[in-house]
């Protein structure tokens, strides 16, 4: 069964960027270390179809940022999802968000669940809104603490991004042209 999730996973993967919604260099190198139980954890929370899990994943990665740094994280959802009746091909949120190893939130559900808490209201507003935001971030695909972007924009993945906007603690990027 792990084996087939994880086909699934990749064949996902390589869809968005057959359709142009991420990059390559995403598909390979993820944002954050895979650790072995991440694919239960998401098939779990894929099979319950959580209706809140999008408005949970923003919350989880960005309530510290504030409601512009929530946007932003709902934004790169947006730009990874596609734009519902606008492109060739729209990839249902909760898929972008529970793709494997893409956001550290789906990792730590105990994180999800506090700060969603915190910003229900918000959380919720925005995740209902993806597919007609008015991006914040200038395009990004993309994001990390500014931490984890000084530490390692030299290497790796990030080496081919570039930054678009800075948002409190988060830095959000795209692919560079």
């Amino acid at each position: 069964m792990q084996k087939l999730i994880e086909r699934i996973e990749e064949l996902k993967a390589r869809d968005l960027v057959a359709a142009g919604l991420i990059g390559a260099s995403a598909v390979i190198t993820p944002v954050v270390p895979i650790n072995a139980a991440e694919p239960q954890h998401q098939a779990e929370l894929a099979k319950d179809k959580d209706p809140d899990i999008v408005a949970k994943v923003i919350a989880g990665e960005a309530a510290s940022e504030g409601e512009e740094g929530m946007k932003g994280v709902a934004c790169v959802i947006q730009r990874r999802s596609g734009v519902k009746g606008k492109g060739p091909t729209y990839y249902d949120p909760i898929n972008i968000v529970l793709a494997k190893g893409q956001f550290d939130a789906v990792k730590h559900p105990e994180m999800m669940e506090r700060n969603y808490a915190e910003v229900k209201d918000i959380a919720d507003a925005l995740a209902s809104k993806i597919g007609s935001l008015v991006d914040n971030t200038d395009g990004a695909t993309h994001f990390v603490t500014s931490e984890y972007h000084e530490k390692n924009k030299d290497h790796g993945w990030l080496k081919n991004m570039e930054v678009t906007k800075t948002i409190g603690k988060l830095v959000f990027m795209k692919e560079k042209k």
